[in-house]
């Protein structure tokens, strides 16, 4: 009998622990609980369709944003791929995605054989007659960045993840196991659905895994992130007021009732739970429960999270995960956090949130910042009326006329908005750094306490540790640190992308083709540097970097492939750096020391060479 690990991590698209089995496809039914709390929690769900009758408007700026669309069945309209018959290839594995009427199918290695031979401690690789199956894609996650596509088992009761990713952006298919911050394997089990994802990816997601006979019977409410998933269960809602209308003739949509939840109405806690429940790091307070029920039942928006999970700080994550990364082959207990106990994964803002003191000690929630209906743009959902820094002083408003004071910044430079000092993009997900959630300030003592980068040198790339903690020495009163020669030295971006651990790679990296630091730390001197991870032992480190190049103009050929063999890439960086060094180029004779150039603006490569050997090699997981 195989084993089940579960553990709850927020909404990856991974699965975690060991090998799990899946259902036949999810069941649309209610869900009902015994009544626990003031909270309603024995009303049916109805799903958006029945909401958008009485709330057409919100119905409308809902079916435009991408909660919608993070689950979705697989048609030629949802998917975000043109499928023409596209042929792919990774680690000795061809795939062949095409369209056959109006389904989209894949030719791939058959994965039910995979999965019984790696049971039974048998090879996969080097087998020349591997099965082949053709099956139809059914179901998609993702719309906004990249998308990945799930695939039925051979008995319709498992759903898997095709092996490949679609990044839109760049409109490039990437393997699974180079689409994270990971260095992982193809021979990794199979990534299921069933397990994790339906749990945040779901109204109503319920895993449904039955231990004694090794199934999922899995079941939600509707897919995707609608409405009943922030509102909670919107039966009796629609059944009081079309008792009303019945009975008056009319029914006011917009008045308060206790058969439905507005986190807007909430206390602090309880309206940031709403998000939290699946933009948190957690694990489950009774896994057997979770595994089968899900949160369906022990969660409901208006409650805490502490209810139903232990949200994973800092300490717990060490505490949690250390103990169980051997038997699960689990990230290490940091990898999700910098040693300051900041969280660097995306789609974990709330466990951002909660260590701000704009949440501790005032009333802060993710609606202070976010309107899921009045929204500027789909992509953050920021507040139509919250543009620059409103957002910040509709509380902190002894700030509005004397930014410059307080920033020391040209009051319209990208110095003086809040969010790039107290919200830096020290957060990692999909290819890409994002805003961190945690609120707080640059701080000299974590220079030489805390790995996370710190705001003022992700902007002054050209600049040291050494200058920045005297700024802030000088203009916040800070306390003065003894830094070591390199951080006195030299540029504090050469030193995180050279010899820091991979999530300090991949956010200099980012930050490296940032326009406001471009701007700010002048020329394109970051470019030998930056090609440097073209090489890079993380595939997501290396996709940044040949993106970061193309903003700095540099001469990155068009056939270059983030996922080549090594010696292949080694060649398209000789080349860039070798281009660079030949064109004419802007002289920076007062910052050639820090930034690592000779007296010809050539970088020193015996100093490169030395940084690169001091590269911290820790195992970095960041599945985002």
């Amino acid at each position: 009998m195989r084993k089940y690990w579960l553990i709850a991590v927020g909404c990856l698209t991974v699965a975690i622990g060991a090998v799990l089995i899946t259902t036949n496809w999810p069941s649309v039914g209610p869900t009902t609980s015994s009544q626990r709390t003031s909270v309603q929690r024995s009303a049916d769900y109805i799903t958006s369709a029945n909401c958008k009758e009485c709330h057409p408007a919100e119905y409308e700026s809902w079916h435009d944003s991408y909660h919608r669309t993070m689950t979705q069945r697989a048609t030629l309209e949802t998917v975000a791929a043109s499928i023409d018959d596209i042929s792919l290839h990774s680690r000795g594995r061809d795939y062949r995605i095409y369209q056959q009427d109006d389904q989209i199918r894949i030719q791939m290695v058959d994965p039910d054989w995979e999965l019984q031979r790696r049971s039974k401690g048998l090879p996969v690789d080097g087998i020349d007659d591997r099965p082949v199956v053709d099956r139809r894609i059914v179901m998609t996650t993702g719309s906004h960045h990249h998308q990945a596509f799930w695939i039925k088992n051979g008995n319709g009761d498992e759903f898997l993840q095709v092996p490949f990713v679609y990044h839109i952006g760049t409109k490039q298919w990437i393997p699974r196991e180079d689409s994270f911050l990971e260095i992982r394997s193809h021979e990794d089990e199979n990534a299921l659905w069933n397990d994790n994802c339906v749990i945040c990816h779901t109204v109503g997601g319920r895993p449904g895994l039955d231990v004694l006979w090794e199934k999922y019977d899995t079941k939600f409410v509707e897919l995707g992130i609608a409405c009943e998933a922030c509102h909670g269960p919107g039966g009796e809602h629609a059944k009081v007021h079309r008792q009303a209308k019945a009975n008056s003739g009319n029914s006011n949509p917009n008045i308060a009732d206790p058969t439905i939840i507005n986190p807007a109405r909430l206390e602090k806690a309880h309206a940031a739970a709403v998000c939290g429940q699946c933009h948190a790091e957690f694990y489950p307070k009774q896994r057997s429960d979770w595994s089968k029920n899900g949160y369906a039942d022990s969660f409901r928006p208006g409650e805490l999270l502490d209810e139903s999970r232990v949200i994973i700080t800092y300490a717990e994550a060490q505490k949690h995960f250390n103990l169980r990364e051997n038997r699960l082959g689990l990230a290490p207990g940091d990898s999700a956090y910098w040693s300051d106990g900041t969280i660097r994964v995306g789609g974990r803002e709330y466990n951002g949130l909660i260590e701000s003191a704009c949440f501790q000690r005032g009333e802060m929630t993710c609606l202070s910042c976010h309107s899921l209906h009045n929204y500027r743009e789909p992509a953050d959902q920021l507040a139509r009326q919250l543009n620059d820094n409103e957002a910040c002083l509709q509380c902190h408003a002894e700030f509005r006329d004397r930014i410059s004071q307080h920033t020391h910044h040209s009051a319209e430079s990208s110095g003086s908005q809040c969010y790039n000092c107290h919200m830096p993009h020290t957060t990692y997900a999909l290819f890409k750094a994002i805003r961190s959630h945690r609120i707080d300030s640059p701080k000299t003592r974590n220079f030489t306490t805390s790995d996370r980068p710190n705001a003022c040198n992700l902007c002054h790339l050209d600049q040291t540790l050494a200058w920045t903690a005297e700024y802030l020495h000088e203009w916040y009163g800070q306390r003065e640190v003894d830094l070591d020669a390199d951080s006195r030295q030299i540029a504090a971006s050469i030193l995180w992308l050279l010899k820091g651990d991979a999530a300090q790679r991949a956010i200099t990296v980012w930050n490296a083709g940032w326009t406001p630091a471009q701007a700010t730390s002048g020329g394109d001197w970051t470019t030998p540097f930056v090609a440097e991870l073209l090489v890079d032992p993380y595939a997501a480190v290396r996709f940044m970097s040949a993106r970061s190049l193309e903003s700095l103009n540099a001469q990155l050929d068009s056939s270059y492939n983030f996922i080549a063999p090594e010696k292949e890439r080694q060649l398209h960086r000789d080349r860039i750096v070798n281009a660079w060094q030949r064109v004419e180029r802007v002289q920076y004779p007062d910052r050639h020391d820090r930034l690592l150039l000779d007296s010809t603006g050539i970088p020193k490569r015996n100093e490169v060479d030395r940084l690169l050997q001091l590269r911290d090699n820790r195992r970095i997981v960041i599945a985002e």
